[in-house]
């Protein structure tokens, strides 16, 4: 099992996690609560199970238990030399997991163990070449006992099969990360990197441990760089806007819509429905026809035109350009700047500093938009990390 004690602690902090409710005696389960937490943070995951399961059976609200408890389950069937028990501790770890999601609790450490927890409880699977797999699972076993050292060579062997496998790579930077070794972990990090630049996974980690070694800035630096990476991963986001929350700087996403819509019916005719409030108004407002027209002009024809290999219409990041770009440019020629509707200054400020583009990709995507991020990525890494930066993630107050 991964490290992930910290993200949970602070979802503890933030109060991220339920609460009890409606107990009969509130105050001893708080106390137990507290308790098996505790154990829990400290790596003390099988002695935290017992009091875990008991807070579970007495509040299946409590998503912070719940969630704690599916971890818990899901390492102790790395422990498990029988087959058929080690599936059925999966099982009920991923059980306890989706009712955590189910009440609201979308955590990093929760969205890392569904995603590899298969639901028949088999063990994950890292590789197709049987003796990677072998070893690599060995290794896991070995990391959940704290016996990292042994993890540790397990990791290196499969580094002599495969010198560029990224997991062996990242997990050997997070068994340095565990001993406390935080440069040699970052060094790991690295390589891990430089095998998959485009995974999120070693920023994140390459950023707790510069956090560790008291370098926020450049902790900040690779975190927003494991967004560029993987901004439609919430692993990502999530732990980013925890760590600045933690530091009383909430991130600040661009929050820009348009008040119309455009629908397609049956019969392929293309409506406009106008939000009747936004029609008259001074402040710019009147300029998101102009966006809804655009829009429906390239779901009629525009798209063909302009993507002639793709069988279907879909949402791209050049209309949405386009759109927004006509928005911008009604409300410069026509309005007083000062007067504009936030929303819109918001755009226009966004559109001035060049960065239309990476505000699309990166806070305002959709499935069809999505599918235009790796080619823009390729040639605009510098931008998007810019764009996040400067407009998303405040910058760290400085140290007293």
């Amino acid at each position: 099992m991964r490290r992930f004690c910290s993200v949970l602690g602070v979802c503890l902090f933030l109060g991220l996690c339920s609460a009890a409710q409606d107990l009969s005696d509130k105050k001893q389960y708080d106390e137990l609560r507290a308790h098996a937490l505790e154990l829990f943070k400290g790596n003390n995951f099988l002695a935290a199970l017992p009091e875990l399961q008991k807070l579970a059976d007495e509040n299946p609200k409590d998503a912070g238990v719940l969630e704690a408890l599916g971890f818990a389950l899901a390492s102790r069937a790395l422990l498990e030399t029988d087959n058929d028990a080690r599936r059925s501790e999966r099982i009920a770890a991923r059980k306890y997991l989706i009712a955590a999601k189910q009440l609201g609790d979308h955590s990093e450490m929760l969205t890392y163990l569904l995603e590899t927890t298969p639901e028949d409880g088999t063990p994950r699977k890292f590789s197709d070449n049987n003796e990677i797999n072998k070893l690599m699972q060995s290794a896991e076993t070995h990391f959940a006992r704290g016996e990292l050292e042994e993890a540790k060579a397990g990791y290196l062997q499969v580094l002599l099969l495969d010198s560029d496998n990224y997991l062996a790579t990242l997990f050997t930077g997070d068994v340095y990360f565990k001993q406390q070794q935080f440069g040699s972990a970052c060094q790991w990090f690295q390589k891990a990197i430089e095998v998959q630049p485009d995974v999120e996974t070693a920023y994140r980690y390459w950023g707790d441990a510069l956090d560790r070694m008291g370098r926020p800035e450049e902790a900040r630096r690779k975190f927003i760089e494991a967004i560029v990476a993987e901004p439609y991963n919430s692993s990502s986001s999530q732990h980013l806007a925890a760590w600045m929350k933690v530091r009383g700087l909430p991130l600040a996403i661009p929050r820009i819509q348009s008040p119309n819509s455009v629908t397609v019916d049956g019969a392929q005719k293309i409506n406009i429905n106008i939000d009747p409030s936004s029609i008259g108004k001074q402040d710019g407002s009147d300029a998101w026809m102009l966006y809804s027209i655009n829009r429906a002009a390239w779901q009629k024809d525009l798209f063909k035109k302009n993507f002639p290999n793709e069988q279907q219409y879909r949402h791209s990041l050049k209309e949405e350009h386009d759109s927004l770009a006509l928005v911008v440019s009604s409300v410069k020629g026509n309005n007083d700047i000062k007067a504009l509707n936030p929303q819109i200054a918001l755009l226009v400020k966004i559109s001035d500093a060049g960065m239309l583009d990476p505000y699309i990709l990166l806070n305002s995507a959709d499935q069809g938009i999505a599918q235009d991020y790796v080619a823009y990525r390729k040639e605009h890494r510098e931008l998007l990390y810019k764009y996040l930066d400067t407009i998303v993630v405040p910058q760290l107050k400085p140290a007293l």
